[in-house]
């Protein structure tokens, strides 16, 4: 597998970078800021566009079949809807301790994958949002859940961290099984077109492939790297994206030439697999 540097943020402090694609965008949502950039994927001209401003803590996004946008705030447990090309942002729901992702079915509910604290207990709840804004669970979990993606039959795997450090597969009815195991505190995911999951397993700095059948594989190796990857994401042709936070590039491969532009906060490198 070669591994490449795709674009580098650099600023004074350190802040997580969540990744989700979208056609042939990038989405980067930063913890430690309040903007969305998208990133418009090229051979040598990856351009960084701010696309929409004002949220405390941005977590992994997603989009409707309109291309309205879907930003869960980590730090308030709101979710807000940006309208296609990041000219309104409403509030849509709220209730939630720390949402961190968030995957659509094809009436465009939302589930949230949320791993704060509800009432001083871990909360368990996988959450349901509708269009209009009522919040509900979904199913009850049994642990914090960092992240969620959807495959094309409409079933959701959802990421559990401890207890459980697991991933969980959820049909559209709610029905729960476990669908694979190993993990050290499970991040975020994402899926690719042959429905194979690639898992951040970051305490042990790996991201782990996943097949349909539940078949559990290193991907991906970090661990000598000292790094904290903290987003995952695929674009349409199977290359794998990587957001690091670190300082030393001493143990990561020679990389010849690389993009930079300081507009999110920390170490940040994309590297794309």
């Amino acid at each position: 597998m070669n591994i490449s540097t795709f674009r580098t943020q650099r600023k004074s402090q350190k802040g997580l970078v969540q990744l989700l694609r979208q056609g042939n965008l990038l989405c980067l949502a930063c913890i430690a800021c309040l903007s969305l950039l998208l990133w418009a994927q090229g051979t040598q001209a990856q351009t960084v566009t701010t696309y929409a401003t004002g949220f405390d803590g941005p977590g992994r996004v997603s989009f409707d079949a309109a291309g309205n946008m879907y930003v869960p705030e980590v730090n308030t447990g709101l979710i807000n809807k940006v309208t296609l090309g990041g000219s309104t942002t409403t509030t849509l729901a709220t209730g939630m301790s720390n949402p961190r992702s968030i995957a659509l079915d094809a009436t465009d509910n939302l589930y949230v994958a949320d791993n704060g604290l509800l009432g001083g207990s871990a909360n368990t709840s996988l959450w349901k949002v509708t269009p209009a804004g009522v919040l509900s669970t979904f199913v009850n979990i049994g642990a914090n859940t960092n992240g969620i993606v959807k495959d094309a039959a409409g079933n959701f795997y959802v990421t559990r961290a401890s207890p459980g450090n697991d991933v969980r597969k959820i049909t559209p009815d709610g029905t729960i099984t476990t669908f694979a195991t190993g993990f050290t505190f499970p991040w975020h995911l994402d899926i690719d077109a042959a429905g194979n999951l690639y898992v951040n397993s970051a305490n042990s700095r790996k991201i782990l492939k996943v097949t349909p059948a539940g078949v559990v594989s290193t991907f991906y190796d970090y661990s000598a790297s000292g790094a904290s990857c903290s987003g995952v994401a695929l674009d349409a042709a199977g290359n794998v994206y990587l957001s690091f936070s670190l300082r030393d590039f001493s143990n990561f491969p020679t990389v010849t030439s690389y993009f930079e532009k300081s507009r999110c906060f920390g170490y940040q490198h994309l590297y794309v697999c």
